[in-house]
């Protein structure tokens, strides 16, 4: 991937923030808005959320876990909705965390939301820092797609991801190499585009980000993007919710401003309601605005007598 900055060099937004600004920047639960809520606990409420939200789909959801398409432990991913055909389309999830943090076990809880939508979900997991660098999470993430690739050689796929998971999915927009033919979708949620301001904060003493990697895998700094994702039926689609750093939602309107000089049929949506994390618990809801967004934005895959099937149920 090239990189030439220019003169729409974002890091001179980044100049106001002070360290410790931006520090908090990088900090999600300190821009939470939720009435009568502690903080500090934000965190541990969100992960048990998951772990119950993706136990349950467990039980309800045919499913394989702990497929492996690497050889280390870590290398592998969770299919969900294996009694759909072998036409219906594919949603791939990858996970956030900062890169250290996160795991495929606590990230299944919306698959139940796409399954009634005629989705398989494969949420893929990967090696984190301090075991592995960012540049080797993107290449487990280009096997990991190979492999459900070929899983699933009728599929049509959206590829997504949140946080620094959808960093992670941004990285294959600007890969001129990996055959991305069966990716019709991108839905990146509350992502990191430019990885340059993490590396100057306490947060990357794990994942360690040098400022070669941050050049070659910040989306907002790369010149091309993959062919494939200039294709007209190809969408991305980039939110955040109201209630994150000014940096998050910076990145959201930058970095689709930025794909679609790129080529990219680009949308970007802001969810009024939500937070870092709310955002994603939310697609456990039809009701949510998250959810129907998200809907509306992907229900086009489902094989025509899929969707009229579903909307009779």
């Amino acid at each position: 991937m090239s990189s030439d900055p220019g003169s729409t060099d974002p890091l001179q937004f980044y100049e106001k923030f002070t360290r410790k600004e931006l520090q908090i920047q990088f900090s999600p639960h300190h821009f939470c808005r939720r009435d009568n809520y502690d903080k500090a606990q934000l965190l541990t409420d969100h992960f048990e959320i998951s772990r119950e939200g993706t136990n349950q789909v467990r039980e309800e959801l045919s499913c394989i876990l702990d497929y492996h398409y690497g050889v280390q432990e870590s290398q592998s991913f969770d299919i969900y909705g294996t009694d759909l055909g072998d036409k219906a389309p594919v949603f791939f999830w990858v996970h956030g965390g900062g890169w250290q943090f996160g795991s495929k076990n606590l990230n299944g809880f919306f698959a139940g939301t796409l399954h009634r939508w005629g989705f398989k979900t494969i949420v893929f997991g990967y090696s984190l820092a301090p075991r592995s660098s960012v540049t080797q999470m993107v290449e487990e993430l280009k096997d990991g797609l190979r492999a459900a690739f070929k899983l699933n050689p009728k599929s049509d796929f959206v590829v997504g991801g949140h946080s620094a998971g959808a960093h992670l999915v941004s990285c294959i927009l600007h890969d001129q190499l990996i055959d991305c033919r069966q990716i019709k979708k991108v839905v990146l949620v509350s992502g990191i585009y430019d990885l340059r301001p993490f590396t100057m904060t306490v947060f990357n003493a794990i994942p360690k980000i040098t400022g070669n990697e941050a050049d070659h895998l910040s989306g907002l700094l790369q010149t091309k993007c993959n062919p494939h994702f200039q294709e007209k039926d190809v969408k991305v689609f980039l939110t955040s919710g109201k209630f994150e750093s000014q940096i998050f939602l910076n990145h959201a309107h930058l970095y689709s401003q930025h794909l679609k000089k790129l080529g990219a049929d680009t949308t970007c949506w802001i969810a009024d309601q939500d937070d870092h994390f709310s955002i994603i618990e939310n697609l456990m809801d039809q009701n949510e605005p998250i959810t129907k967004n998200l809907k509306n934005f992907i229900i086009d895959l489902v094989p025509r007598r899929g969707f009229f099937r579903l909307c009779k149920l």
